[in-house]
């Protein structure tokens, strides 16, 4: 699971922060398809 965005003490999130929280999940949304089809396809028919 993708962690969240890093805040600043005071609350806020730096653009590079926020922009590397949102790359990681696109990631974790890629391996998670990926282990999807290869469970997929080792299924028997």
């Amino acid at each position: 699971m993708p962690n969240p965005i890093p805040r600043q003490p005071d609350g806020s999130a730096s653009a590079a922060d926020t922009e590397a929280a949102l790359r990681d999940a696109w990631a974790a949304i890629v391996r998670c398809d990926d282990s999807r089809r290869l469970l997929l396809d080792a299924w028997p028919r």
